[in-house]
């Protein structure tokens, strides 16, 4: 939605009332389609907005909250996103040094938009609809808790060309130009590398977390046992990656009777449990999406007689219960 306002503004922009209509019209039909597709599968159109509504109240609650949030955007998406530095030292010094680089892409950056806007090196349209995209993005994302390089994907394309246009400006203002550029290229593709390196020897190595491990046993067990249409409360989209089950990764509830009428009104007949880490910056404690998964996974634990274990897996860390319906809650 965000990026067919910024195509509209920027044609618009321009006058170019048809084409705008035409682009943002094809566009806006596709979005409403899968719109009404996820609701009518999950009866929601998109659990972002539940999520979204859990933080809202939580960064509003303090102005420094905002700003540590915020800070802690530009830093995935510009230290992690653009330069490849994917973790943070543990040393005061480390922490600044980051920082500042984290910054500097930010200015780079919006410095490589000004100046190509004052070559004309893109139509003003395109500039300014790339511009306004990337813009709404960020305040977007300053605002949710949830803070994670992935979501650098969608903008990077726009980001990238952006930052070399900048930082070529930047190396023609230096005396030793050629030496400058190749020793910046060189700890740019370092990073890139070390960090790459890093997630393969991870993802290769015999030691890894169980909330990093493909359940595959699991997996299997539920596309053989589980009925097609059944709902699960897990980690959603990887549940119907591999299983072909619908599935949410949270219900808000204030407590264990909530928990379960909200789970019979969503048409959840099933609980996931396995380990999940939410990378989720800030919001820590009482309300956070990663307290809320590991208190409805409890809760799951509690309740025998309407949560049925119906399967474990010790190896893999996976329980799997079976919401038994209730009348009390379905009549209510």
């Amino acid at each position: 939605m965000l990026l067919l306002i910024s195509v509209a503004v920027g044609l618009l922009f321009k006058r170019q009332k048809r084409i705008a209509v035409r682009a943002v019209g094809i566009g806006a039909a596709f979005w409403c389609a899968l719109v009404l597709r996820n609701y009518y599968v999950t009866r929601s159109a998109t659990d972002y907005l539940s999520q979204w509504q859990t933080q809202w109240p939580w960064l509003a609650e303090s102005s420094l909250r905002g700003i540590r949030n915020a800070d802690a955007m530009i830093r995935v998406f510009f230290a992690a996103g653009l330069l490849g530095i994917f973790e943070t030292p543990r040393t005061p010094g480390g922490i600044v040094c980051v920082e500042l680089l984290s910054y500097a892409a930010l200015v780079l950056t919006a410095a490589g938009f000004y100046r190509l806007s004052k070559t004309k090196a893109l139509p003003e349209e395109i500039l300014l609809s790339i511009g306004l995209w990337i813009v709404l993005y960020l305040l977007l994302h300053s605002l949710w808790t949830v803070q994670d390089y992935r979501y650098c994907l969608p903008v990077m394309a726009f980001l990238l060309p952006l930052f070399i246009a900048g930082a070529e400006g930047c190396f023609r203002l230096c005396p030793c130009r050629r030496r400058v550029v190749a020793v910046a290229l060189t700890l740019w593709v370092a990073s890139y590398a070390r960090a790459n390196g890093l997630l393969l020897a991870e993802t290769w190595s015999p030691h890894r977390p169980p909330e990093s491990l493909l359940a595959q046993q699991t997996y299997t067990w539920i596309k053989q046992s589980i009925p097609p249409d059944a709902r699960f409360l897990s980690r959603g989209s990887s549940t119907y990656l591999y299983t072909g089950r619908y599935g949410l990764p949270e219900v808000a509830a204030a407590d264990l009777e909530e928990f379960r009428y909200r789970l019979e009104k969503l048409g959840i007949s099933y609980i996931f449990n396995q380990p999940f880490h939410i990378a989720e910056v800030m919001h820590e404690g009482e309300g956070g999406r990663q307290w809320t998964w590991n208190r409805d996974q409890q809760w799951a634990d509690t309740w025998p007689d309407d949560f049925q274990k119906v399967y474990e897996n010790s190896l893999e860390a996976t329980r799997i219960f079976h919401v038994v319906q209730a009348p009390r809650f379905t009549q209510a």
